[in-house]
């Protein structure tokens, strides 16, 4: 009967082959991360961080800095860095009224993060001057230190958001 494979062989082949591409997944999956987990290591110490990062929206740098026991960051630098009327911006949402006049440039909006292992900081906030709040925040190095994934929330970090800044230097 020409076309047709009996079931028993079929089966025990197809096996075969869904074991062979498994185990080359896995194999090439092992190489592949292999370069990531070298440049990793190396980025990874409590100073990993250290740098300057564009935001994920692409309209501000932030300088992160050690900062007594912990790490701040400040913005360094702005898409938009002037008003409507053509002046710097100011913390105009600060919650804190004598706040209002602070020029953006130059605003910490980290504060605190702290060291854990591995690629990890915890512990610290940030401040959003757009919206005015402040908020908990964790940050962990990915893709061998070139981003910073910066998690903002309130209470727990399973209520918040992520995002993914990239370092410029």
């Amino acid at each position: 009967m020409r076309g047709y494979v009996r079931a028993e062989t079929w089966g025990t082949t197809h096996m075969k082959y869904k074991a062979g591409i498994v185990l080359g997944a896995m194999l090439a999956g092992v190489y592949a991360f292999a370069p990531v987990a070298n440049a990793h290591d190396e980025t990874c110490k409590a100073d990993g961080i250290v740098g300057v990062w564009l935001t994920e929206k692409k309209n501000a740098k932030v300088e992160i800095y050690k900062s007594g026991s912990g790490f701040d960051g400040k913005i360094v630098w702005l898409e938009k860095p002037d008003n409507e009327q053509g002046k710097p911006k100011t913390d105009v949402h600060n919650p804190d009224k004598s706040k209002r006049d602070v020029p953006v440039m130059g605003l910490v909006n980290v504060r605190n993060l702290k060291y854990d292992d591995g690629c990890k900081w915890s512990g610290g906030t940030i401040y959003d001057p757009k919206v005015g709040k402040t908020y908990d925040a964790n940050a962990e190095l990915e893709s061998g230190g070139k981003n910073l994934d910066l998690r903002g929330y309130i209470g727990i970090s399973l209520f918040g958001r992520t995002a993914t800044w990239h370092r410029v230097k």
